[in-house]
Protein backbone atom coordinates (compact mmCIF):
# COMPACT_ATOMS: atom_id res chain seq x y z
CA UNK A 1 0.00 0.00 0.00
CA UNK A 2 1.33 3.43 -0.99
CA UNK A 3 2.36 5.56 1.96
CA UNK A 4 0.35 8.77 2.34
CA UNK A 5 2.57 11.85 2.81
CA UNK A 6 2.47 13.44 6.26
CA UNK A 7 1.05 16.75 5.00
CA UNK A 8 -1.72 14.89 3.13
CA UNK A 9 -2.67 12.97 6.29
CA UNK A 10 -2.82 16.20 8.27
CA UNK A 11 -5.00 17.86 5.66
CA UNK A 12 -7.29 14.82 5.52
CA UNK A 13 -7.61 14.87 9.30
CA UNK A 14 -8.46 18.57 9.20
CA UNK A 15 -11.07 17.96 6.48
CA UNK A 16 -12.70 15.27 8.62
CA UNK A 17 -13.02 17.74 11.50
CA UNK A 18 -14.44 20.36 9.14
CA UNK A 19 -16.97 17.82 7.84
CA UNK A 20 -18.06 17.01 11.40
CA UNK A 21 -18.55 20.71 12.11
CA UNK A 22 -20.53 21.11 8.89
CA UNK A 23 -22.85 18.21 9.75
CA UNK A 24 -23.67 19.82 13.08
CA UNK A 25 -24.22 23.15 11.36
CA UNK A 26 -26.59 21.67 8.74
CA UNK A 27 -28.68 20.03 11.46
CA UNK A 28 -29.02 23.21 13.51
CA UNK A 29 -29.50 25.39 10.43
CA UNK A 30 -32.55 23.33 9.50
CA UNK A 31 -34.03 24.17 12.90
CA UNK A 32 -33.34 27.85 12.15
CA UNK A 33 -35.32 27.49 8.91
CA UNK A 34 -38.30 26.12 10.83
CA UNK A 35 -37.97 28.95 13.34
CA UNK A 36 -37.96 31.36 10.38
CA UNK A 37 -41.18 29.78 9.12
CA UNK A 38 -42.68 30.13 12.59
CA UNK A 39 -41.71 33.81 12.75
CA UNK A 40 -43.42 34.42 9.39
CA UNK A 41 -46.56 32.69 10.63
CA UNK A 42 -46.46 34.72 13.83
CA UNK A 43 -46.21 37.99 11.92
CA UNK A 44 -48.92 37.03 9.41
CA UNK A 45 -51.42 35.91 12.03
CA UNK A 46 -50.47 38.33 14.80
CA UNK A 47 -50.46 35.44 17.26
CA UNK A 48 -47.58 33.38 18.76
CA UNK A 49 -47.75 30.56 16.21
CA UNK A 50 -44.21 29.33 16.77
CA UNK A 51 -44.41 29.56 20.56
CA UNK A 52 -47.65 27.58 20.50
CA UNK A 53 -46.01 24.90 18.36
CA UNK A 54 -42.87 24.85 20.55
CA UNK A 55 -44.83 24.34 23.77
CA UNK A 56 -47.49 22.13 22.22
CA UNK A 57 -47.04 19.80 19.25
CA UNK A 58 -43.23 19.84 19.34
CA UNK A 59 -43.05 18.88 23.01
CA UNK A 60 -45.41 15.97 22.40
CA UNK A 61 -43.18 14.82 19.55
CA UNK A 62 -40.09 15.11 21.75
CA UNK A 63 -41.83 12.99 24.38
CA UNK A 64 -42.35 10.25 21.79
CA UNK A 65 -46.11 10.67 21.53
CA UNK A 66 -45.80 11.07 17.74
CA UNK A 67 -43.11 10.98 15.04
CA UNK A 68 -40.56 13.71 15.72
CA UNK A 69 -40.49 14.74 12.08
CA UNK A 70 -38.54 17.95 12.70
CA UNK A 71 -35.53 16.06 14.07
CA UNK A 72 -35.83 13.45 11.33
CA UNK A 73 -35.68 16.18 8.70
CA UNK A 74 -32.82 17.98 10.47
CA UNK A 75 -30.83 14.74 10.41
CA UNK A 76 -31.75 14.18 6.76
CA UNK A 77 -30.55 17.71 5.94
CA UNK A 78 -27.09 16.72 7.18
CA UNK A 79 -26.84 13.97 4.56
CA UNK A 80 -28.41 15.99 1.76
CA UNK A 81 -26.28 19.11 2.14
CA UNK A 82 -22.90 17.51 2.83
CA UNK A 83 -23.21 15.85 -0.59
CA UNK A 84 -23.51 19.13 -2.50
CA UNK A 85 -20.84 19.73 -5.13
CA UNK A 86 -19.34 22.80 -3.43
CA UNK A 87 -18.57 20.83 -0.27
CA UNK A 88 -17.21 17.90 -2.25
CA UNK A 89 -14.86 20.32 -4.01
CA UNK A 90 -13.83 21.81 -0.67
CA UNK A 91 -13.21 18.61 1.30
CA UNK A 92 -12.73 15.94 -1.37
CA UNK A 93 -14.86 12.97 -2.39
CA UNK A 94 -13.28 10.54 0.10
CA UNK A 95 -14.17 12.68 3.12
CA UNK A 96 -17.70 13.39 1.86
CA UNK A 97 -18.36 9.73 1.05
CA UNK A 98 -17.04 8.72 4.48
CA UNK A 99 -19.30 11.29 6.16
CA UNK A 100 -22.38 10.01 4.32
CA UNK A 101 -21.47 6.42 5.14
CA UNK A 102 -21.06 7.33 8.81
CA UNK A 103 -24.51 8.90 8.86
CA UNK A 104 -26.34 6.00 7.24
CA UNK A 105 -24.46 3.11 8.88
CA UNK A 106 -23.59 4.44 12.34
CA UNK A 107 -25.32 7.69 13.25
CA UNK A 108 -28.91 7.18 12.10
CA UNK A 109 -29.33 3.60 13.40
CA UNK A 110 -28.16 4.61 16.88
CA UNK A 111 -30.11 7.88 17.07
CA UNK A 112 -33.20 8.32 19.28
CA UNK A 113 -36.70 7.62 17.98
CA UNK A 114 -37.66 10.23 15.42
CA UNK A 115 -34.06 11.23 14.72
CA UNK A 116 -33.47 7.72 13.38
CA UNK A 117 -36.22 8.17 10.76
CA UNK A 118 -33.94 10.43 8.68
CA UNK A 119 -33.36 7.77 5.94
CA UNK A 120 -37.05 8.09 5.04
CA UNK A 121 -36.47 11.70 3.96
CA UNK A 122 -33.25 11.62 1.95
CA UNK A 123 -34.78 11.96 -1.53
CA UNK A 124 -35.89 15.35 -2.83
CA UNK A 125 -39.56 14.34 -2.98
CA UNK A 126 -39.65 12.71 0.45
CA UNK A 127 -37.80 15.62 2.07
CA UNK A 128 -40.17 18.20 0.56
CA UNK A 129 -43.22 16.18 1.59
CA UNK A 130 -41.85 15.91 5.10
CA UNK A 131 -41.12 19.63 5.22
CA UNK A 132 -44.66 20.48 4.10
CA UNK A 133 -46.11 18.15 6.73
CA UNK A 134 -43.97 19.85 9.37
CA UNK A 135 -45.20 23.26 8.21
CA UNK A 136 -48.80 22.04 8.52
CA UNK A 137 -48.05 20.77 12.03
CA UNK A 138 -46.65 24.12 13.06
CA UNK A 139 -49.49 26.00 11.38
CA UNK A 140 -52.16 23.99 13.24
CA UNK A 141 -50.09 23.20 16.36
CA UNK A 142 -51.01 19.58 15.85
CA UNK A 143 -49.04 16.42 15.03
CA UNK A 144 -52.04 15.20 13.01
CA UNK A 145 -52.81 18.25 10.86
CA UNK A 146 -55.96 18.33 8.76
CA UNK A 147 -54.55 20.55 6.04
CA UNK A 148 -53.66 19.04 2.65
CA UNK A 149 -49.88 19.42 2.68
CA UNK A 150 -49.85 19.92 -1.09
CA UNK A 151 -51.18 23.43 -0.35
CA UNK A 152 -47.64 24.40 0.56
CA UNK A 153 -46.47 23.93 -3.03
CA UNK A 154 -48.00 27.38 -3.59
CA UNK A 155 -45.52 28.85 -1.07
CA UNK A 156 -42.33 26.78 -1.43
CA UNK A 157 -40.00 29.26 0.31
CA UNK A 158 -41.85 29.73 3.57
CA UNK A 159 -39.07 27.91 5.44
CA UNK A 160 -36.24 29.89 3.89
CA UNK A 161 -33.73 31.04 6.50
CA UNK A 162 -34.21 34.63 7.65
CA UNK A 163 -30.50 35.21 8.14
CA UNK A 164 -28.30 35.14 5.07
CA UNK A 165 -24.69 34.34 5.94
CA UNK A 166 -23.49 36.31 2.90
CA UNK A 167 -24.94 39.48 4.44
CA UNK A 168 -23.04 38.82 7.68
CA UNK A 169 -19.58 38.07 6.27
CA UNK A 170 -18.36 41.61 6.92
CA UNK A 171 -19.00 40.97 10.61
CA UNK A 172 -17.88 37.33 10.73
CA UNK A 173 -14.18 36.95 11.49
CA UNK A 174 -12.06 33.85 11.70
CA UNK A 175 -8.74 34.69 13.33
CA UNK A 176 -5.89 32.35 12.47
CA UNK A 177 -2.11 32.55 12.89
CA UNK A 178 -0.10 32.88 9.70
CA UNK A 179 0.17 29.67 7.64
CA UNK A 180 -2.63 27.93 9.57
CA UNK A 181 -5.54 26.71 7.39
CA UNK A 182 -9.11 27.76 8.33
CA UNK A 183 -11.23 25.42 10.44
CA UNK A 184 -14.56 26.81 9.23
CA UNK A 185 -15.72 25.86 5.73
CA UNK A 186 -16.08 28.64 3.21
CA UNK A 187 -14.82 31.40 5.53
CA UNK A 188 -11.45 32.84 4.60
CA UNK A 189 -9.48 33.67 7.73
CA UNK A 190 -8.31 37.18 8.51
CA UNK A 191 -4.63 36.68 9.21
CA UNK A 192 -2.93 38.50 12.03
CA UNK A 193 0.03 40.37 10.54
CA UNK A 194 2.96 42.30 11.90
CA UNK A 195 3.53 46.02 11.44
CA UNK A 196 6.58 45.22 9.36
CA UNK A 197 4.53 43.07 6.96
CA UNK A 198 1.81 45.70 6.57
CA UNK A 199 4.37 48.47 5.96
CA UNK A 200 5.96 46.40 3.21
CA UNK A 201 2.57 45.85 1.56
CA UNK A 202 1.65 49.53 1.79
CA UNK A 203 4.98 50.69 0.38
CA UNK A 204 4.42 48.38 -2.59
CA UNK A 205 1.18 50.29 -3.16
CA UNK A 206 2.89 53.68 -3.02
CA UNK A 207 2.08 54.63 0.58
CA UNK A 208 4.70 56.69 2.39
CA UNK A 209 5.55 57.08 6.07
CA UNK A 210 5.06 60.62 7.39
CA UNK A 211 8.01 61.44 9.64
CA UNK A 212 7.09 62.70 13.12
CA UNK A 213 3.35 62.56 12.40
CA UNK A 214 2.45 59.45 14.39
CA UNK A 215 1.64 59.88 18.08
CA UNK A 216 3.84 57.99 20.51
CA UNK A 217 4.57 54.47 19.23
CA UNK A 218 2.42 54.84 16.10
CA UNK A 219 3.24 55.30 12.43
CA UNK A 220 1.18 57.43 10.03
CA UNK A 221 1.19 56.96 6.25
CA UNK A 222 -0.36 58.82 3.34
CA UNK A 223 -0.59 58.35 -0.41
CA UNK A 224 -0.11 60.94 -3.18
CA UNK A 225 -3.36 59.88 -4.88
CA UNK A 226 -5.44 58.79 -1.90
CA UNK A 227 -7.18 61.28 0.39
CA UNK A 228 -7.17 58.95 3.38
CA UNK A 229 -4.42 58.26 5.87
CA UNK A 230 -3.39 55.12 7.76
CA UNK A 231 -2.10 54.84 11.30
CA UNK A 232 -0.35 51.70 12.54
CA UNK A 233 1.03 50.68 15.92
CA UNK A 234 4.81 50.46 15.57
CA UNK A 235 6.76 47.24 16.12
CA UNK A 236 3.66 45.09 16.68
CA UNK A 237 3.94 41.39 15.88
CA UNK A 238 0.17 40.75 15.68
CA UNK A 239 -1.99 43.61 14.45
CA UNK A 240 -5.68 42.87 14.99
CA UNK A 241 -7.78 41.60 12.06
CA UNK A 242 -10.08 44.57 12.60
CA UNK A 243 -7.23 47.01 12.02
CA UNK A 244 -6.07 45.10 8.95
CA UNK A 245 -9.63 45.18 7.61
CA UNK A 246 -9.82 48.95 8.13
CA UNK A 247 -6.49 49.40 6.34
CA UNK A 248 -7.80 47.40 3.40
CA UNK A 249 -10.91 49.58 3.32
CA UNK A 250 -8.75 52.70 3.03
CA UNK A 251 -6.50 51.10 0.42
CA UNK A 252 -9.45 49.76 -1.55
CA UNK A 253 -8.10 46.24 -2.06
CA UNK A 254 -6.86 43.18 -0.21
CA UNK A 255 -3.32 43.53 1.09
CA UNK A 256 -2.70 39.91 0.20
CA UNK A 257 -2.52 40.92 -3.44
CA UNK A 258 0.49 43.15 -2.75
CA UNK A 259 2.52 41.27 -0.13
Amino acid sequence: MEKIPENSRKRAGLNVRIAALMLLYFHEHFHHKIESFGIRMTLARQEPAFLNYWTGAKQKALQGKSLNIEEALANAAMYRQIGEAKYKNLLGSLVIDAAKKFLTQDFYPTSPVGYSSAPNYLSNFAFRQGLFELQARLSENSNTPKQDISDWYAAPRMAQALFNVDDLLDHLWLVAPSQVPPLLPGVAPLRSRSTRDILRCLRNLGWQVLPKRGKGSHIMLDHPFNEGSITLKANCKDLTPGLIKSVENVVGSSLGEWC
